[in-house]
C-alpha cells in the first residue's frame, strides 16, 4: 500500500468549512487502498482566523486519510506578512516526521515554497517528489507587483521555478495549456507534465439540492429571473462588471441580480452598488458549502468573472465552473482565458472583450429563448459527467503518480 504525502498551503476539509481539491483526492485515493496524509495551514486566510489554536493537529478523516493542520505565523491581510506566513508555514513542514515512510510526496504551489518542502521530505525518504503548479509562478503576481521590485522578484520565482521542475518526478498542471508555458520556457520534457484540472463530487452536490434557501435568498430567487454569483468577494474575480451589467437592467423589474460571498473587496463593492443606486442587486454572505447547490439550481443564469492577467493566457481550472455546470444553468463567465471549460462544454457565454453590451445581449436572449437555455444548460452537465468527476480526475492523478522519467 502505497503511502502518499500531499502538501497543500490552503487545503481543508469539511469539519472546518471547507472540501476542495485535495480533500477531494485524499478522500478517493483513500478509498482506492492508499495511505493519505494532507498538510495544511490552520491559518484560513479567507477569514483571517485560524481554525484552531494548536500548534498541530492530526484529524483522523478515515483508516487511510489523515489530515494535519500546522500554525503557520504571523496573522496576514497584505502581502508582506503572507509571504512570512508562508515560509514559516515551510520551515514548519521540513521538520515533520511521519510513522510510514512516504512513497510520493506531491507539493502544490498554491505557493511554490511547499515545492522547497516536498523536495526536502521526498530526498529525506528517498520517495518520489511531484509538482503541483495550481498557479503559475511569477507569472500570476505580474499585475500586483510594482515595475520597479517586478524584475527581482521574477528572477527569484523563475529560479524556482526552473529547479523544481527540472527535480520533479511528474508535474501536474490544471492550466490547460500549462505545459506550453513550462516546455517552452524551461525545456522540460512534455511527456512528465499531466493536466490534472479540478474535479467534483457530483453525489455530494446532488445531495444537497434539496437543502433549504435561506428565505430571503429564496424570496428573491422565486420572484425573478435572477443571474447570481457565488464565492470570494475578492479582486481577481473581476466583480464590477456584474454590478455595472445589473445597473443596465434596473427597468426590468423581473430581472434580478445576486451575490453570495464575503471577502476583501466586500465593503468596495458595497460602495459601488450604492453608488449605482442598484435596487435590483442584492447581496448576501457567505453561506456554507451545502447551501450552494441548491442556490445555483434556483437560479437562473450562473455569472463568474476573473480580471484581466497575463496567466491566463494559458488557461484555468476553477472549482466553480463544475459546481455552475453540475447546476444545469446557462453560464456567462467574463474573461480573457484561454480554453475554458465553458468554451470547451459550450454550456454558456465566454466573453473575451469584457463586453456589457454583449453580457446584456446574452442576458435577454437566454431569458426568451427557452430552446438555447435548455441546450446551453444540458451541455454543462453533460460535460462535467463525463470529464469531471471524482473519479476521472483522481485516475488521471494517478497517472501523474505512476509514472517514471
Amino acid at each position: 500500500m502505497k503511502n502518499i504525502i500531499l502538501i497543500n498551503h490552503h487545503a481543508t476539509i469539511p469539519k472546518y468549512g471547507g472540501a476542495g481539491r485535495h480533500h477531494q483526492f485524499s478522500e478517493e485515493l483513500s478509498m482506492r487502498g492508499y495511505n493519505i496524509t494532507l498538510i495544511a495551514s490552520s491559518y484560513n486566510h479567507a477569514r483571517s482566523s485560524y481554525i484552531h489554536q494548536e500548534n498541530i493537529r492530526e484529524d483522523i478523516i478515515n483508516d487511510n486519510y489523515k489530515f494535519i493542520s500546522i500554525k503557520s505565523t504571523p496573522i496576514y491581510k497584505g502581502i508582506k506578512k503572507r509571504l512570512v506566513n508562508y515560509l514559516n508555514f515551510t520551515r514548519k513542514v521540513k521538520k515533520l516526521k511521519f510513522n510510514k515512510k512516504p512513497d510520493v510526496i506531491i507539493a502544490s504551489s498554491v505557493h511554490p515554497f511547499t515545492w522547497i518542502a516536498g523536495y526536502y521530505l521526498a530526498k529525506k525518504n528517498n520517495a518520489k517528489f511531484i509538482v503541483e503548479v495550481r498557479d503559475l509562478w511569477p507569472l500570476s503576481l505580474y499585475e500586483d507587483l510594482n515595475k520597479r521590485i517586478r524584475p527581482f522578484i521574477f528572477k527569484y520565482f523563475n529560479h524556482l521555478e526552473r529547479k523544481y521542475y527540472n527535480l520533479a518526478n511528474s508535474i501536474i498542471v490544471t492550466a490547460p495549456n500549462a505545459n506550453k508555458y513550462i516546455t517552452k520556457k524551461y525545456n522540460i520534457n512534455d511527456n512528465k507534465i499531466f493536466f490534472t484540472p479540478h474535479s467534483i463530487d457530483l453525489d455530494y452536490f446532488d445531495g444537497n439540492l434539496t437543502k433549504k434557501v435561506p428565505d430571503n435568498i429564496n424570496h428573491v430567487l422565486k420572484s425573478n429571473f435572477s443571474i447570481t454569483y457565488t464565492g470570494s468577494l475578492s479582486k481577481s474575480e473581476g466583480l464590477e462588471n456584474f454590478f455595472y451589467l445589473a445597473k443596465r437592467f434596473e427597468k426590468d423589474k423581473n430581472i434580478s441580480f445576486i451575490v453570495v460571498g464575503s471577502g476583501e473587496q466586500k465593503q468596495f463593492l458595497i460602495n459601488l452598488k450604492n453608488k449605482l443606486k442598484l435596487k435590483n442587486l442584492f447581496m448576501f454572505e457567505s453561506l456554507p458549502k451545502e447551501s450552494i447547490p441548491s442556490i445555483l439550481s434556483e437560479s437562473s443564469i450562473l455569472f463568474c468573472g476573473l480580471m484581466r492577467r497575463k496567466a491566463f493566457e494559458y488557461g484555468i481550472s476553477k472549482n466553480k465552473f463544475y459546481d455552475y455546470m453540475a447546476a444545469k444553468k446557462p453560464i456567462i463567465f467574463m474573461s480573457n482565458v484561454e480554453g475554458s471549460a465553458i468554451e470547451n462544454a459550450n454550456c454558456g457565454y465566454v466573453i473575451k472583450d469584457y463586453s456589457l453590451d454583449k453580457a446584456e445581449e446574452v442576458i435577454r436572449e437566454l431569458y426568451t429563448d427557452k430552446k438555447l437555455y435548455n441546450r446551453l444548460s444540458e451541455n454543462g452537465r453533460k460535460y462535467v459527467e463525463l470529464n469531471h468527476t471524482k473519479n476521472v480526475i483522481t485516475n488521471k492523478l494517478e497517472m501523474a503518480m505512476s509514472y517514471n522519467n
